[in-house]
């Protein structure tokens, strides 16, 4: 094999690929697979970034956070994991809340994740969904209102309460919003890479929107790591499919319009999203004995007519 194997074929060929790497060098193929035990566990440093513009000149918005994850039960079909976290608790510091509601949902945000992987590491049920749900829901009820405790204008209120609605609406959503850094950090396990090589293939790409995944074209680049160290760096580059985007418009788009009470605004919205460009690149530095990354470096850059956004995310690990 000399290509990277994304998760679907993954589940089929992880059983029967074996590791390949002699000692101190590396064979010209390596395979990434899944190998928790119960008990397992490990612990990173998460830092997320937001560049935003200011006075002429862009600033890094960052907060960092702790994650830690232990493995309750693992075989050949998959895991269930659970993840403790107090990110975005931290990330609310910037989100222009009064002080007292950042304080209660700070603690209230300290919370546990327990998410069912498949035997290719990916993410496919929440376990406590319900209970996601409901503090998710408190977070977004005290975003409505503003600094100085007032609810916001009516039809945004409502435009954003149908927004949530539709992220929040159902257990496949809820998981894709939830699972997000579970994507990122798992994201090459079950696959084959080719030291030296770059490898282009059809993937799809996790949609920010609460809609289904939209197709992407994933180019991989392998490289050996330092001498003497048994050590992996793969470069992810993921490309958004426009028309996969244009065939989820209406599923993004009116539920954010539904409530403004202007007809025209979904018009202008979908002008806005099919000029929409949207990447991914991730780099990971991986030890393909263990199913945990050392580090992960991952950027999402995002435009719409004519505007971008950056968002960068780190994982670096502790343990």
């Amino acid at each position: 094999m000399h290509a990277f194997i994304h998760a679907p074929a993954a589940r089929a060929l992880a059983p029967i690929l074996l590791a390949v790497a002699a000692s101190h060098v590396w064979a010209t193929e390596v395979e990434w697979l899944p190998s928790w035990k119960a008990k397992d566990r490990t612990a990173y440093e998460v830092t997320r970034c937001k560049p935003i513009k200011a006075e002429g000149r862009t600033v890094d918005t960052c907060v960092k956070g702790r994650l830690d994850i232990v493995v309750l039960r693992a075989n050949a079909t998959g895991s269930l994991q659970r993840w403790n976290s107090d990110i975005l608790g931290e990330a609310l510091a910037s989100s222009g809340l009064a002080s007292e509601a950042l304080a209660t949902l700070r603690e209230a945000m300290r919370f546990s994740m327990d998410i069912e992987f498949d035997g290719a590491a990916q993410p496919v049920r929440l376990l406590n969904g319900d209970e996601i749900r409901q503090k998710l829901k408190a977070v977004y009820s005290m975003r409505t209102l503003s600094k100085d405790g007032k609810p916001l204008d009516a039809k945004a209120l409502a435009a954003t309460e149908a927004f949530v609605g539709q992220l929040l609406g159902s257990d496949a959503r809820l998981l894709a919003l939830m699972a997000k850094d579970a994507n990122i950090l798992y994201s090459p396990l079950g696959g084959s890479f080719t030291i030296g090589q770059t490898v282009q293939v059809e993937s799809s790409m996790h949609s920010p929107f609460g809609s289904a995944p939209f197709k992407s074209t994933l180019s991989v680049t392998t490289q050996a790591g330092g001498e003497g160290t048994q050590e992996l760096q793969l470069d992810i580059i993921e490309d958004l499919d426009r028309n996969s985007l244009a065939a989820a418009l209406d599923d993004i788009i009116k539920p954010l319009v539904g409530n403004l009470g202007k007809p025209e605004a979904a018009a202008e919205m979908r002008a806005a999203f099919s000029s929409m460009t949207l990447r991914r690149n991730s780099r990971y530095r991986i030890q393909p004995a263990s199913s945990w990354p050392l580090l992960v470096n991952w950027r999402q850059s995002l435009e719409v007519s004519g505007q971008s956004r950056l968002e960068v995310t780190e994982f670096k690990r502790l343990q």
